[in-house]
């Protein structure tokens, strides 16, 4: 018999919601890939495959682009009574300091193979990534943080993107940058980058509006005890706090409502009782905020919003 006290536990830990930002751009991600699959046996095409994904820090982005990932698992395919590994979509976190070497690893690294000598030469690993890439069937490939192009004094913004360029030329791949609102400097370095990563933003939730309290109705009915307590309770006043607290950051916004639930008692060994929900008011959330993101000052969270 399922114990509710332990799968409301459960549910908590696990919020994450899929509101219609989200979806809109799993959407594109998968028109992307059918696109490529349609246009392999076609010599020219002229639609761009690729994308390059920006948002606020916190927005979420590096969730929906794992959560994509982990909907689209690799799996074995037996051709010519030879088993193989298919990789449809790849997440590669790049690394930091970015590095010529570390990009191509990192590659191999989310496709599977074994651990590279790093000694190896950035040709031979460029190699390696690429004929794995050819191997495995690979769709798309999903570069997350760029951000650390920006600050790395190893290789060249320009370089750098150029690597990414050619990773799209050479494989035909459908490539997708992930990063912050900063990396559109990347993005914008020349004509030719322009042309190929069309930009797609991820925005924050800016005002307490309907789209924030629907954020809200989706979070409980994803929790399901509406009849004992919601966070988007018609004449509430817990959706303006949550959004002053989170400053429309889902990934503030989450972390606080499951602090929030901590607080109450719900991952107590001894909770058996839905009634203690009714204890969230605004001073458990302004505690919660606070045991989340610490004593950051306003100015810290608007360098945050403006980045």
């Amino acid at each position: 018999m399922v114990n509710p006290y332990e799968s409301f536990q459960l549910k908590v830990i696990s919020i994450y919601v899929e509101h219609p930002d989200i979806k809109e751009v799993w959407n594109i991600l998968d028109n992307r890939r059918t696109i490529r699959r349609l246009s392999l046996n076609i010599e020219t095409n002229e639609s761009p495959l690729n994308l390059f994904i920006m948002g606020k820090s916190r927005v979420g982005k590096t969730q929906a682009m794992k959560r994509y990932a982990a909907a689209n698992p690799s799996y074995i395919l037996i051709e010519n009574e030879e088993e193989k590994d298919i990789v449809p979509v790849a997440y590669v976190l790049l690394p930091e300091p970015f590095t010529k070497k570390g990009f191509y690893l990192r590659i191999i690294k989310a496709l599977g193979a074994p651990r590279m000598d790093e000694s190896k030469t950035v040709e031979f690993l460029q190699d390696k990534a690429f004929g794995l890439i050819k191997k495995q069937k690979v769709e798309m490939i999903i570069l997350d943080e760029l951000d650390y192009i920006l600050t790395s004094t190893h290789v060249s913004k320009k370089v750098a993107m150029e690597l990414i360029k050619d990773l799209s030329n050479s494989t035909n791949v459908a490539v997708v940058c992930v990063g912050t609102t900063a990396t559109d400097e990347l993005r914008t370095i020349n004509a030719q980058i322009m042309g190929r990563f069309p930009p797609r933003t991820l925005k924050h939730f800016s005002e307490c509006d309907d789209s924030f309290i629907d954020l809200l109705k989706l979070i409980d009915e994803k929790l399901g005890v509406q009849d004992i307590f919601q966070f988007a309770k018609e004449g509430s006043k817990l959706p303006i706090l949550l959004h002053r607290m989170c400053s429309g950051l889902v990934g503030w916004l989450v972390p606080i409502i499951t602090e929030t639930f901590q607080l109450v008692g719900v991952f107590e060994s001894d909770f058996n009782d839905f009634s203690i929900l009714k204890k969230i008011d605004g001073h458990v959330l302004l505690k919660a905020r606070q045991n989340v993101i610490g004593e950051m000052t306003e100015e810290d969270i608007n360098k945050i919003l403006n980045k």
